[in-house]
C-alpha cells in the first residue's frame, strides 16, 4: 500500500515539470530505486494508472530502474560497487571494514513526454 503515497509524490513531481517544460502529455516516467528497495513495480503502476485516469498522464508507463548497492570502506572510504559477491574493497583491499551504504530515496531519472 506504501505504493499509493509514491505515486502521489511521483504525481506531483511530474506536475511540476510539466508546468516548468509546458509538455501536453506524459509518456513514460523513468524511476531509480535501491535493488533491495520493497518497490513493487505491478502495484505502483496499477496505482499510478488509478491516479491518472482521466489526466494527460493516463496511458503513461512508470518503469522502475533497480540501482547497484553500494558500499563503503571504513578504512580508506572508498564508494564501490562489488563485482562479486566477495565484498572487499578494490583500492586498500579490505573487506571487514566494508559497510552497505543504505539509499532509501527514490529519483525520478527521466520523463518521456510529447
Amino acid at each position: 500500500m506504501h505504493e499509493l503515497s509514491i505515486v502521489e509524490g511521483i504525481i506531483a513531481a511530474v506536475k511540476r515539470e510539466q508546468k516548468r517544460h509546458h509538455f501536453r502529455k506524459l509518456i513514460r516516467v523513468d524511476i531509480g530505486c535501491n535493488v533491495f528497495s520493497c518497490i513493487a513495480e505491478e502495484s505502483l503502476q496499477f496505482y499510478f494508472d488509478s491516479a491518472t485516469k482521466g489526466t494527460s498522464f493516463e496511458g503513461s508507463r512508470v518503469r522502475v530502474r533497480r540501482l547497484p548497492q553500494e558500499y563503503e570502506c571504513g578504512r580508506c572510504a572508498r564508494v564501490f560497487v562489488p563485482k562479486t559477491k566477495a565484498i572487499c574493497c578494490p583500492q586498500c583491499k579490505t573487506g571487514t571494514e566494508c559497510r552497505l551504504r543504505l539509499k532509501s530515496d527514490l529519483n525520478i531519472e527521466a520523463l518521456e513526454v510529447e
